[in-house]
């Protein structure tokens, strides 16, 4: 019973929580449905309408759909 450890985790999103990938262009809802533990962070399985199920890390959800996140090349920084 000395190796059990007992260990604290804070994480963005539980199981159960409804979220989106921010990248989407459509507000597909997806459900966390597990969580990673590693040394250092949490990811999370997230299992979507058309019954995939991926590997996210936190940065890549959010809790509710924003259209407007954009990706931008390097000569698009700055407007020009």
């Amino acid at each position: 019973m000395d190796d059990i450890r007992t260990w604290t985790v804070r994480s963005r999103f539980k199981c159960g929580d409804i979220v989106y990938h921010k990248m989407a262009t459509e507000a597909e809802k997806g459900m966390v449905v597990g969580l990673m533990l590693r040394e250092t962070h949490v990811s999370y399985w997230v299992s979507w309408s058309d019954r995939t199920e991926t590997h996210h890390f936190d940065c890549e959800l959010t809790s509710e759909f924003i259209q407007d996140y954009e990706i931008h090349s390097e000569t698009d920084v700055g407007g020009k």
